[in-house]
């Protein structure tokens, strides 16, 4: 990703590769900082938001987007029911659970005096098994192997396929935020 940005903006903005929770820059270095969909992969969120608190001036803010626990619910449950059929368990947790806009505000109020949440929702419609298709390598599951993925991907296909004849359409509800945050602590 970070090649894919210099080749596009690399005239116009630095980009470096580094750990959220040791920043190369000094303290009060930043107006603003922008994290979309990050936090959750941190090792340590608090430390990952203390350290972008204190890159950040002190009239800075934080923007931090994050999922609602039931953004693309119904993919999921859909997704879910084909790994259950094919390799008999459950899914593997999701770890974008780990920040989420039901969990994060408290995260975002030990490091940030001033927090806000703005939500947004919305709706994606499915129409085709390649519309279906294409969300399982963005948001499927990632404890199913290499192997696995064939026999699952098929079962994922002829369940939506039924759906889609029946339905004529698979609406995805989207549910996210972002919390604008400031006055680090």
């Amino acid at each position: 990703m970070a090649s894919q940005a210099r080749g596009r903006f690399g005239r116009d903005v630095a980009v470096l590769v580094g750990d959220m929770e040791r920043m190369p820059f000094a303290s009060g270095s930043f107006d603003a900082a922008v994290t979309c969909w990050t936090l959750y992969f941190m090792r340590d969120i608090d430390a990952a938001l203390a350290e972008i608190g204190r890159c950040l001036k002190p009239d800075g803010l934080l923007v931090a987007a994050a999922n609602a626990r039931d953004h693309m619910l119904e993919y999921s449950e859909l997704a879910a029911a084909a790994v259950r059929a094919v390799l008999g368990r459950e899914t593997a947790t999701d770890i974008d659970k780990r920040f989420d806009i039901d969990s994060g505000g408290a995260m975002m109020r030990r490091r940030f005096a001033r927090v806000e949440l703005r939500e947004w929702h919305g709706t994606m419609t499915l129409r085709s098994i390649d519309d279906v298709l294409a969300l399982w390598h963005t948001y499927g599951d990632w404890s199913v192997s290499a192997e696995e993925a064939g026999p699952v991907l098929a079962e994922l296909r002829a369940s939506a396929a039924e759906r889609l004849r029946r339905d004529g359409e698979i609406a995805v509800r989207r549910h996210g935020g972002a919390f604008v945050a400031s006055d680090p602590r």
